[in-house]
């Protein structure tokens, strides 16, 4: 495998940068620039935005929006110590009460959250702050530029695909999404890492981890299969969590003692 993925290197046209993800530390060879990649999504958050809106599907509750955004900007303030690059994105949350949306988010700090989703679980704060480290975790670990990455190294015969090219074929190819379940899975649970260990650098309790993820496995159906999802279980993840826990408890001690807490203003 090693010796493959050197020769997939060698016919890769653009220098492939080397980055470490922030919390696990691991390496990884990301093409394309993160500018070119980052305007791409920015496009593609401002479509989905506008349709919610058309749809009167967007920030319909104004305090629901004021608490999400303002969790978000103490968990975005300790995300730009783990990445300092990020203080330079445009960082964007909205929520929507379409049954459509629980959580996601795009690359350049675009979130998105579900009116519902937050609602069915009944999250707390420091529960919601779990979910949107979850997503803040993703973005500065830059899965989708890792993901695209993988998809043109696996064809060789044609190392000069477009960014564009690629995202619509991860949106479309089924095959090409069987080829990223393996990654996507390792980034979920990468991602659960990096959300907790934000969650509580910004003072919000990580134990909500055991919690949050009880909630999100009695929430779906137990006899769910979960041969081709993306995601790790949530009975899995919630096997998983105190171990994140006591991973960053320390984390949690130091916050509060903190004189402030540094907020993220968003423009």
């Amino acid at each position: 495998m090693k010796r493959f993925t050197l020769t997939l290197l060698c016919l890769i046209a653009a220098p492939l940068a080397r980055s470490e993800t922030p919390v696990t530390d691991r390496e990884q060879a990301l093409a394309f620039q993160s500018t070119e990649l980052h305007a791409l999504a920015a496009q593609a958050y401002r479509t989905k935005i506008e349709q919610l809106r058309h749809k009167q599907q967007l920030d319909r509750d104004a305090k629901l929006v004021h608490r999400t955004r303002t969790i978000a900007s103490r968990l975005i303030a300790q995300a730009i110590k783990l990445k300092p690059e990020a203080a330079s994105w445009n960082w964007a949350l909205h929520v929507s009460n379409s049954s459509d949306v629980d959580a996601s988010s795009m690359a350049g700090g675009k979130l998105l959250v579900g009116s519902k989703f937050i609602r069915s679980l009944k999250l707390s704060d420091d529960e919601l702050a779990i979910l949107i480290g979850h997503e803040i975790g993703h973005a500065i670990a830059e899965h989708v530029r890792e993901e695209v990455t993988a998809v043109l190294l696996s064809n060789p015969k044609n190392p000069g695909r477009s960014l564009e090219d690629i995202l619509a074929e991860m949106n479309s190819d089924l095959s090409t999404y069987f080829q990223l379940m393996s990654m996507s899975r390792m980034q979920e649970v990468e991602a659960d890492q990096i959300g907790v260990r934000l969650a509580a650098m910004a003072g919000f309790r990580p134990s909500a981890a055991l919690t949050f993820y009880d909630k999100l496995a009695r929430a779906q159906d137990a006899n769910q299969g979960y041969l081709f999802d993306t995601h790790a279980s949530p009975q899995m993840r919630t096997r998983i969590a105190p171990a994140l826990v006591a991973d960053s408890r320390h984390f949690y001690q130091h916050a509060l003692y903190a004189r402030s807490m540094p907020v993220y203003a968003f423009r």
